[in-house]
């Protein structure tokens, strides 16, 4: 039961490292618009729909970043989904290719297109 609570704390304090990492890097939306057309956009579209134009044929659609699902995400859930990939989906990691800032630009892209909206 121990080691449970140990893991439990482990994770909060990893998630809290990776959010005060994420806040030393807001990002440049319009450095994040260039990254985004070069490497997002081909699957999620240049409306951030999840429409793009390779994205119409993937077994399992890319996110739409307007639906509200994804609006609530915070931006460490980007950045972890960016950097680590989705499994069983063709979101591949990208951590090997971008480096933290060009992956904050990314998000501070996305949020200028489409803010954040609180949890209900």
């Amino acid at each position: 039961m121990k080691v449970w609570w140990f893991c439990v704390a482990l994770y909060a304090l990893l998630l809290a490292a990776v959010d005060a990492h994420a806040q030393a890097f807001k990002g440049n939306p319009e450095k994040g618009r260039a990254v985004y057309e070069s490497h997002c956009l081909r699957c999620h579209g240049k409306d951030l729909d999840g429409k793009g134009p390779e994205g119409t044929s993937l077994s399992v659609p890319p996110e739409n970043f307007r639906a509200p699902y994804s609006r609530i995400k915070s931006e460490s859930e980007l950045r972890m989904t960016i950097r680590r990939g989705r499994s069983l989906t063709a979101m591949h990691r990208w951590e090997d290719e971008l480096r933290e800032v060009q992956i904050s630009d990314v998000i501070a892209y996305i949020r200028s297109v489409i803010p954040q909206e609180e949890h209900p």
